[in-house]
Formats: C-alpha cells, structure tokens, sequence
C-alpha cells in the first residue's frame, strides 16, 4: 500500500520557486479560496494508482495493450515519464524550437497524463453508473489511451514561453485542458479531442506551457505577455478539481475583460464543472 502521483513530481518541482524537489510548492485550495505550502511528495496523490494485478493485466492485453510483468510504476518511468523528463529537459535548455522528437514525446505524456487522472477515473466511474471497481475503471484507462494518442498526435505542437514580465504559469490536479479558441472548456473525451476547433494545452513549468491544435503552425516558440498567461491560468484553474499549483502566493487570471490577481487580500473561489465558470 502507498501513495502515486498521478502528476509526477518531476512536472511540479518546476512549479517551485527554485525547481527542486524538496523545495515545497504553494497549493491554491479552489473550494476555500485558500493558499498553502506543502512538500510535492504529498500533493496529486492517490493511494495504489499504479498497482495492478494479473485480472488487469489479463484485460489490458485483451485489448490490446500489452505489459510487462513487472511493477507497473517501472514501466510507467522507463517508456512514459523518464522519455518525457528528458525531452522537457532539452526543451527547456534550448526553448526556441520545438523538435519532432520531443513532440512525440510530449504526445505520448500528454496522452497518457489525460486518461490517469482522478477526473479521468471518475467519469469511467460516472459512465457505468457509478458501480464499477478500481480495477475495471483502470482496465477502461487502459483500453482508451491508445485512441487517445492517436487523437492527439495529429495536431500541431507550440510552446508558449512567458515574458520576462509575464508572471508565471500555474499547473493544477487535472493539469490538461481542451478548450475552444474562445476559451470555453470542452470535454475531455475522445469524442471532445476530436472537434477540429479544440484546443489542448498543458504547463511544462512555470514559464513554458505547450499547446497543440489542428489547423496552427507546429514546431514553433511564441513569446507570451501576461495577458495571454493569465488567459491560460484562467484554463487551468477552471479545469482543476481540488487545487492549483505556483511557486508564491499569487496568481494572475483572466476576468473577461482584465487581468485580475489572485492572492491572499484578494482571494477567489471555484467550483468544478468543466465548464469554466467560477
């Protein structure tokens, strides 16, 4: 028994003030209005989600996903999160041009991230009437990432790099989003990643974030001011579930018409239902 992160720890030190690990990251509770400081070890957990037995295993490969018959959360690192790692970390020493390799990497993470979630269970939960298990929920996540990869890997890859006076980006418990080119969530389904008009954007860290569409030039940086990251931390946030994620107690967010700041005199409160209000 114990504790996984369903988003790796190697994703929110770059949330930190200094990138670390052992560095702890400020937590936004959206429910509470709420900021706090907590180690990265205890944040975006949930007990046993990368424990699998021989029933999963065997459904897994009956659709056509195939494992090795060792630990899961080895095999998670060695083909998904140790490839990703590597690819941010060149992405972020050379941050001018996206390459194809560590596109096809951020895919492959950004697919994977999608269906593990805590919001990702929950609606394989919802679409069985609410009594299904843990090991089928998983078994279902299983089944749905390969169309999922293949949904997104079409689209066209940007990285979106913060202004020296931009702020920062924050990252949140359900940090993927599909939203329309006016700002409207959308789901995040199958069904949804495939609207021509969706677009899906993650935070890699507090100055990066990549977006990837269909009908946009790929492979390309765009220097961002601080509207348009207030207008992505505005996604974020309305898209998580319990928390977002930042390196000091404050945030800056798209109100409609400006940026607004969020931060302990002037706090804000959320409620989650993937449609973006507040």
């Amino acid at each position: 028994m114990g504790n996984d992160h369903f988003v790796p720890q190697l994703l929110l030190r770059r949330f930190t003030h200094d990138g670390r690990r052992e560095t702890p990251i400020v937590a936004y509770d959206l429910a509470r209005g709420a900021f706090t400081e907590q180690p990265i070890s205890r944040v975006c957990t949930m007990e046993d989600l990368n424990s699998v037995d021989e029933v999963v295993i065997r459904r897994a490969e009956a659709a056509g996903v195939t494992f090795d018959k060792e630990s899961l959360e080895r095999g998670i690192g060695r083909e998904i999160e140790t490839p990703f790692a590597n690819a941010l970390e060149r992405i972020e020493r050379h941050p001018a041009k996206l390459k194809d390799g560590d596109v096809d990497w951020l895919g492959s993470y950004v697919a994977f991230q999608l269906v593990r979630t805590p919001w990702a269970m929950g609606r394989h939960a919802h679409e069985a009437g609410g009594k299904i298990s843990y090991r089928e929920v998983l078994a279902r996540m299983l089944r749905e990432q390969p169309v999922v990869f293949d949904l997104i890997k079409e689209r066209n890859w940007s990285l979106w790099q913060a202004e020296a006076d931009a702020g920062d980006y924050v990252i949140s418990d359900n940090p993927v989003q599909l939203m329309s080119r006016e700002g409207r969530l959308l789901e995040l389904t199958p069904r949804g990643l495939a609207k021509r008009n969706g677009v899906l954007t993650m935070p890699l860290t507090k100055r990066l974030l990549v977006r990837a569409e269909y009908d946009a030039p790929g492979g390309v940086t765009i220097p961002t001011p601080r509207e348009m990251v207030a207008r992505y931390n505005s996604a974020t946030t309305a898209g998580a579930v319990r928390a977002v994620y930042m390196p000091e107690r404050e945030f800056a967010i798209w109100d409609g018409s400006k940026i607004q700041l969020v931060n302990e005199a002037c706090p804000r409160t959320y409620r989650y239902d993937r449609t973006g209000s507040a």
